[in-house]
C-alpha cells in the first residue's frame, strides 16, 4: 500500500500561499496594518523569522490547528 509524503510548509511558504488566497499584496497589508509599504516588505523577507502578529494571522488563516501538541 503506497503511502502519500506530507511536506511541511514554511511559515514564508504558509505567507505565499495566504496573500494568493486571499488575493492580498504587501501594499494590501501596509493598509490593514497600518505598517508603511517598506516596513512590511522588510519584516516578511523570507531571510527574516516572521513577526509574532504575521504567525499569529498564519494561524488563524489555517483554523487554529495546533502543531506538535502545544
Amino acid at each position: 500500500m503506497g503511502y502519500i509524503k506530507t511536506q511541511l510548509m514554511t511559515n514564508h511558504q504558509k505567507l505565499k500561499a495566504l496573500l494568493k488566497d486571499r488575493g492580498l499584496s504587501y501594499h494590501d497589508i501596509s493598509d490593514i496594518t497600518g505598517h508603511s509599504y517598506n516596513s512590511v516588505k522588510s519584516m516578511l523577507q523570507p531571510n527574516k523569522e516572521l513577526p509574532r502578529w504575521m504567525k499569529l494571522v498564519l494561524f488563524v488563516w489555517e483554523g487554529g490547528k495546533k502543531e506538535n501538541g502545544h
